[in-house]
């Protein structure tokens, strides 16, 4: 497999928000780690997920970001979730899994898969 590195652009990275920031040390349970050790990560996985696949999401830093709880049906889901006896939460399409990052705590039977 080529490496697709060469197409990403640093600085981007630039539009990571500090609750971009809180959300991925939350998830990868970096809680103690300095910013500068939290982009080197993060650039660090982006340059891996990209080689894999070159998608424009993982490009843009999306994978990072918890846009799910910005979804109209989030806070419905998210009741379902804690309120349900067993529930599943099924995230098709997902590459790198953000969507079930977010919403782990509330469930505990999590499928995901990007094809």
């Amino acid at each position: 497999m080529t490496s697709s590195k060469n197409n990403l652009n640093p600085s981007l990275y630039s539009s990571v928000t500090q609750d971009d920031l809180a959300f991925f040390r939350q998830a990868t349970n970096r809680l103690d780690d300095d910013d500068n050790a939290i982009k080197q990560h993060i650039l660090a996985v982006q340059a891996k997920a990209y080689n894999v696949h070159n998608y424009n999401c993982i490009r843009r830093f999306a994978f990072i970001r918890p846009k799910i709880a910005y979804l109209p049906g989030y806070k419905r889901a998210l009741e379902l979730l804690q309120t349900r006896k067993d529930p599943i939460l099924l995230d098709i399409g997902c590459c790198c899994k953000y969507y079930v990052q977010t919403l782990i705590h509330a469930v505990s039977n999590c499928v995901s898969s990007r094809e």
